[in-house]
Formats: structure tokens, C-alpha cells, sequence
């Protein structure tokens, strides 16, 4: 098939503003075997895993918050408070299909560098996300495989797999044209339609021979031929979700676009940052405390996305949340001690929580020491034991690889994942 620019603009006008209609299109069929999806909520600034994850009333070196208390969900034990209503909510409602992975080590105390880290396991500038592989490996073609709304993405082979909203939704103004019409500073002359139909039949047939080729051209036009693939499957929707945002709105509502395109089966990631109360992050150097409001919006915000989640259909019968692993983390962790302006520094280990599907939920795995660094772990059983290894972000890459029917031995040769953490 021949596509213009015009024929673009065409088919991507259709997604805009029309909200999710209830069609799906014909590739969201029955999920296939392996074809879990998975939404990664990004906590930006480094979140502080004992205000929630991590009860440390056993560590006689760490200073109790006051009024804390152990609050269990199963076998699963989390910091409950008075002033964090929601993370009990959320855990009496949806504990059981939610686990902690507690001690992973980072190796760097730097925001973007352990950004990298924790998502790819390693500083290879080369090397593709967990969100990234998991698209790239999707059973079936998705037209949005790895779609971005906020938040870091590293890509390499899989680099066409990642398709960024932009966080005002500029990849919908980008679809309808209006980028260029509207939102340019500059003046855009547009050329004539039949101009640009003989520009754009020149680059498919260019792109087409050079695919046949070798090396690293020939695999940027296949991406590049693989792209405008998926502009069909864009047209065939017919205005059935809306990829628009807008930034002001909160996370259940910014979240929206990635949750309808989870559902009709038009991607298999999302990635959503999340920056707690007044977007001001979670680095909180000073006043730690700030870290008890932003665990209590993000527990609120969650218990809204997993109820939208198990009431939305999924592909194979059962509900979205059946079909969904939500992977909530941040780059690192903070020190357990208080600074001198009662705020906490930056720290190597960390805690990511798991929600859904694929997740032996209601229970924690690994642990921390008596310095507070991660202890060792089974992968076989997840308890903690000398015999065990100390936990790396590749370990947590290597379970979501697991989880998602992506051989881990291929990008992490060596790397074991916390099996124990996988259900059926």
C-alpha cells in the first residue's frame, strides 16, 4: 500500500477527540500465549521505601515515624499511618495480587544515571529498556508496542517499537497535522498534495530496496517501512481512542490514552511518571515527610487505575488487570537515616512494588540487612538466605522478561529471575 502524507494526516485524524467508542479493531483478538502487557508508573526523585514498602520497627538503628504501625495484607506487611488512609485502602483491596521486591541495588546515587540503571540493568548506551524489549518481542504486530505518555526511555535495536504521547499529547497534533499548522512558531508552507505523493512514493520505493540490502541501512528501512505498516492499522481504528492529554489532569485520568490502547490490544507497554503532590517529586533532601503525601496520592491515584483495570474487558476474556502487570518504581532509594534538615539523602537500594497479572501477589520478597542494603536472596523461594544473591536491577529485568514470555539469558546472560515472584 502507497502512503502520502496526506493519506497520513487522514487516517490519524480520526483518533482525535472521539474518546473510546467500544470498537476493536481486528488485530485485538484472544491473547496469545506469553502476550502478558505491562504499565511501569515511574516515581521520579527517588522514593523513600520506608515510608510504605519497608516497616523498619525491627531496626533498632532507624527512628520509628510516630503513629506508625505494621499493617498486613495476607502475608504481605507494608508501614500503615494514620495520614496514608489510601495505602491501607489499597492494600485491603488489592493486596493479595500485589508484591514488594525489596533490596535491589542500583549502583549510583546520580537521578539519570540510575534511571538507566534500573531500567536497563546496565550504562551500555546501546541496550534497550524492559519496557522497550517486551514491545519489541510482542506475539503479535501492535501498531503502539512500547507507548510512552511521561518518563525515561532507552532504546537501541528495538528503537521503533517506542512511540512517545508527548506529555501535552503532542503525538496526536502530530497524526492530525495540526503540529505543523498550528503549534509551529514559524510559518509552514505545506507543499501541494501531488508534490508530496511523488516525495513520498520516491522514499517508499527507495526504502524498500534498501531493505533488502545489509547491515545497519537495512535495518532502518525496514523500521522505517514498518512504521508506515502501522499507520494502516491506525487508520482501521476509526476514532476509537482518543491520544490526546492534557497535563494538568491527574494520574488516573493522564493515564487513560495507554489504558485504552492496553485494552484494544494496540500496545503491549505503557510508561507514566508519577511526581506526587504539587509535582514536586519525590527527592526530598529536606522535610522528609513530604514523602508521606506523595505515598498517599500515589496509593489513591493506584486504587483508582486497578478498579478502571478490573472493569475494563480484556482480550481473552477476562479483565484488563487479568492481562496487565503494573510495575510501580523509582531510580533509587533514600538513605534510612534523617539528615541534618530532617530530609534523607540519596541511597543505592530501593523497593518496586508489582500489581496484577503474572505476580504471586500478597507476600514481600528479598529484604534488607542490618546497614540497610539489600540481603541476599533465593530466587527459587524469594526468602532471604546467605546462600543467596545480592539483587541487581538486572534481576528485576530478568523477571519482567520472564513474565513476559522473553528469554532473560538473551539480554542478561548469568541473571536469574526471582521465580518465586511469577505465577501461572
Amino acid at each position: 500500500m502507497h502512503w502520502t502524507r496526506r493519506r497520513f494526516c487522514t487516517a490519524a485524524s480520526a483518533l482525535g477527540g472521539l474518546g473510546l467508542a467500544g470498537i476493536r479493531p481486528s488485530w485485538a483478538g484472544p491473547v496469545a500465549a506469553g502476550e502478558r502487557k505491562f504499565l511501569f508508573i515511574y516515581c521520579v526523585g527517588g522514593a523513600d521505601q520506608t515510608t510504605v514498602y519497608v516497616p523498619t520497627m525491627d531496626h533498632s538503628a532507624i527512628p520509628d515515624e510516630p503513629e506508625a504501625t505494621i499493617g498486613r495484607a495476607g502475608d504481605l506487611v507494608y508501614v500503615d499511618h494514620p495520614d496514608r488512609p489510601s495505602v491501607r485502602a489499597f492494600m485491603e483491596t488489592y493486596g493479595e495480587r500485589t508484591a514488594l521486591l525489596h533490596g535491589l541495588e542500583i549502583r549510583s546515587i546520580s537521578h539519570e544515571r540510575c534511571q538507566q540503571l534500573v531500567l536497563t540493568g546496565g550504562a551500555d548506551g546501546e541496550a534497550d529498556d524492559w519496557p522497550t524489549l517486551l514491545a519489541g518481542h510482542a506475539a503479535a504486530d501492535v501498531p503502539l508496542p512500547a507507548l510512552v505518555h511521561s518518563g525515561p526511555a532507552f532504546s537501541s535495536k528495538y528503537s521503533n517499537s517506542v512511540i512517545r504521547l508527548g506529555e501535552t499529547g503532542q503525538l496526536s497534533r502530530l497524526i492530525d497535522g495540526t503540529a505543523l499548522t498550528e503549534q509551529s512558531d514559524l510559518p509552514v508552507l505545506l507543499a501541494p498534495a501531488s508534490v508530496s505523493e511523488l516525495v513520498d512514493a520516491h522514499l517508499v520505493d527507495r526504502a524498500s530496496r534498501l531493505a533488502s540490502g545489509t547491515g545497519g541501512v537495512r535495518t532502518f528501512a525496514g523500521a522505517y517501512l514498518s512504521a508506515l505498516d502501522r499507520l494502516d492499522s491506525l487508520k482501521s481504528l476509526s476514532g476509537s481512542v482518543d491520544l490526546s492529554l492534557d497535563s494538568a489532569l491527574d494520574l488516573p485520568d493522564q493515564v487513560q490514552p495507554i489504558l485504552d490502547c492496553l485494552e484494544l490490544g494496540l500496545a503491549r507497554t505503557g510508561m507514566i511518571e508519577f511526581k506526587g503532590v504539587n509535582h514536586e517529586g519525590f527527592d526530598t533532601h529536606s522535610a522528609n515527610q513530604r514523602q508521606s503525601g506523595h505515598f498517599n496520592l500515589l496509593f489513591s491515584d493506584l486504587l483508582q487505575v486497578v478498579d478502571d483495570m478490573a472493569g475494563r474487558p480484556g482480550t481473552g476474556g477476562g479483565s484488563l488487570l487479568d492481562e496487565v502487570c503494573i510495575v510501580v518504581f523509582s531510580e533509587m532509594g533514600r538513605h534510612p537515616l534523617l539528615n541534618a534538615e530532617l530530609g534523607k539523602d540519596h541511597w543505592t537500594f530501593t523497593s518496586t512494588m508489582l500489581i496484577g497479572s503474572g505476580v504471586a501477589g500478597g507476600r514481600a520478597y528479598g529484604g534488607y540487612g542490618e546497614n540497610f542494603d539489600g540481603a541476599p536472596i533465593v530466587p527459587s523461594t524469594g526468602e532471604v538466605h546467605d546462600s543467596g544473591v545480592k539483587m541487581l536491577a538486572n534481576h528485576l529485568g530478568a523477571t519482567l522478561l520472564a513474565m513476559g514470555d522473553v528469554d532473560p539469558g538473551e539480554y542478561l546472560p548469568g541473571i536469574e529471575p526471582i521465580t518465586a515472584l511469577l505465577s501461572d
